[in-house]
């Protein structure tokens, strides 16, 4: 076991992707060049984040579709390009067991409320999610 990294730190949870040990993001920090104040070569702070689900325990319905089927749990892997206004415009299935779930999870996405992306000023901007995963269970 040496081919790993171990995050490390003072934060009550791990938000993935890049961390610092006096890091304060509580979403996926996806820049390389972040650091726990900011972006390497930036005049300060930055104050940029990317667009991220707002919340983590979704509830997304089983397809009708699937009713019938003997899975009892499926998990399709998305990206959400997202508004200003924290709404999701486009939903990108990159990985799901049958078309009823990417569709299924397309419709949740849809549903739900995203943390929007701000630049590096910390304005609102549309922003696209790191990729996740929609976890159905039955």
């Amino acid at each position: 076991m040496t081919q790993f990294d171990m995050p490390v730190g003072k934060s009550e949870s791990y938000a993935g992707g890049f961390t610092a040990p006096s890091g304060t993001s509580s979403v996926a920090v996806n820049d390389s060049r972040a650091r726990a104040n900011g972006v390497v070569g930036g005049t300060g702070p930055a104050l940029s984040r990317v667009a991220a689900p707002l919340r983590h325990d979704w509830a997304c319905s089983w397809p009708e579709e699937e009713a019938s089927s003997d899975l009892r749990e499926a998990r399709v892997t998305i990206r959400v390009t997202v508004d200003v206004g924290g709404r999701a415009e486009r939903v990108e299935v990159l990985g799901s067991p049958q078309p009823s779930f990417a569709a299924a999870a397309r419709a949740c996405a849809r549903s739900e409320t995203f943390l929007t992306a701000r630049d590096d000023a910390g304005r609102e901007t549309p922003g696209t999610t790191a990729p996740f995963v929609v976890h159905f269970v039955r």
